[in-house]
């Protein structure tokens, strides 16, 4: 987890000073890039994987019970894990697979991708609507988040937006476009008739508006930083038709 100091100071910043940094891993590249995201159970820690217990698979094609070996984050200067690694911590996961190697690994550098679940709430370890709080001897980056409106929202975001990066489209890849999706008509219903209790509240579309929007202007500055002829006038090229 970012040190509290580090992490304030890196959001105050203007978003052209931030871009120079290291870009924290916000949602919609977590939940856009993931090949699954689960919740589950820590069953066994080795040397620098543990094993994991799918206890809810939330997206992607892994099933529940299905059991994963997933790398360790490993603390860095900027970074540490809210406590060492244990048997039976419940976690919400992001996750990458490495097929060659038959393991998962954690989205974001500075293991934004896990976050410890609570009862029925999640400790965000990566940008979400709220603010610093703390649980009791340790520091979290944000309010608790009930586990089944950020479920849903992790579901809803992933049926409605399509994550596009360069390359194996992982974590670190370079973000090139974010496309809404058309859902079709005969699958709206499912979406209508959802449960209230179970729909993310209004702060979480206004959140996530933000959040896309944020990504979507590091795309145009990455665009502008590569178009030789831009770096020279200073401006954008308008888009086609317009």
């Amino acid at each position: 987890m970012l040190k509290l100091a580090a992490f304030i100071a890196l959001i105050s910043l203007p978003l052209a000073a931030r871009a120079e940094l290291a870009e924290v891993t916000g949602f919609v590249r977590l939940a856009g890039l993931a090949d699954a995201v689960v919740a589950g159970t820590i069953t066994k820690v080795e040397d620098s994987i543990f094993e994991l217990r799918v206890d809810d698979a939330i997206a992607g094609d892994l099933k529940t019970g299905a059991i994963l070996k997933v790398r360790q984050f490993q603390d860095w200067s900027c970074a540490q894990r809210w406590s060492k690694y244990d048997a039976d911590q419940k976690v919400l996961l992001f996750l990458n697979h490495i097929a060659a190697d038959e393991l998962w690994v954690i989205g974001g550098g500075a293991d934004e991708g896990e976050s410890p679940i609570v009862r029925d709430e999640v400790y965000a370890n990566f940008p979400a609507p709220g603010n610093y709080v703390t649980h009791g001897k340790k520091q979290y980056s944000f309010k608790p988040l009930k586990y089944a409106e950020l479920r849903q929202a992790i579901v809803d975001f992933r049926a409605t937006w399509r994550v596009v990066s360069e390359g194996d489209q992982q974590f670190g890849s370079l973000i090139t476009r974010i496309e809404k999706i058309e859902i079709p008509l005969s699958t709206r219903p499912q979406f209508r008739s959802r449960s209230p209790a179970t729909t993310p509240p209004r702060e979480w579309h206004e959140f996530l508006i933000r959040e896309i929007e944020r990504e979507r202007t590091l795309i145009d500055s990455a665009t502008d930083r590569s178009d030789p002829a831009q770096q020279k006038t200073g401006q954008r090229k308008s888009p086609a038709g317009s």
